[in-house]
């Protein structure tokens, strides 16, 4: 299965460009993508050239047999 999401937003957040660090304990925010990519099979992004702006986000889980 593969989830995709887009925004108009060109930076690709942190846990999607390589940084496996987790956020701070004090941290408001950042632990989603972080659980996604943890549990994805792959993962990926990419900013986006041309007329549109921002970047796509997606996850693939494989199946269970």
């Amino acid at each position: 299965m593969r989830v995709g999401v887009w925004d108009t937003h060109p930076h690709i957040p942190a846990p999607f460009a390589g940084d496996p660090a987790p956020p701070a304990p004090e941290a408001e925010d950042g632990r989603g993508l972080v659980l996604v990519r943890l549990c994805a099979d792959r993962y990926g992004s990419h900013c986006l050239d041309g007329g549109y702006a921002g970047k796509p986000l997606w996850a693939e889980c494989a199946a269970a047999p």
